[in-house]
C-alpha cells in the first residue's frame, strides 16, 4: 500500500478501483496518473476517473505494454529499486 500511495502512474488491471482497493479514494494520490486497464469497457472509470483507460484482456494488454518497453530499452532487469532518479 505505501508503495501505491508514492506513486505517480498506477496500472490497474481487471479491478474496480472501488473504496476497499483504494481505501476510500485515500491511496492513489491525487497526483497520480492511472490507467486502467479490463476487458469489460463500462467498468472503465466506473468507480474512479482513470487517465487513460484502455479496453482488453490484462494479460494481452501487459504482454504488449512489456513488449514495447523491451523494444525502446525501457526495462533494466538489473534494477532493483522501484523508482529511479530518472
Amino acid at each position: 500500500m505505501e508503495l501505491i500511495a508514492q506513486s505517480d502512474l498506477i496500472l490497474v488491471f481487471g479491478a474496480s478501483l472501488n473504496m476497499w482497493t483504494t481505501r476510500k479514494g485515500k491511496l492513489v494520490s491525487d497526483s497520480a496518473r492511472v490507467m486502467q486497464i479490463d476487458i469489460d469497457k463500462d467498468r472503465l472509470g466506473l468507480l474512479r476517473a482513470a487517465d487513460l483507460k484502455v479496453e482488453g484482456d490484462a494479460a494481452s494488454v501487459a504482454g504488449a505494454l512489456v513488449a514495447a518497453l523491451d523494444a525502446t530499452g525501457g526495462i533494466d532487469p538489473g534494477r532493483h529499486a522501484w523508482r529511479s532518479a530518472e
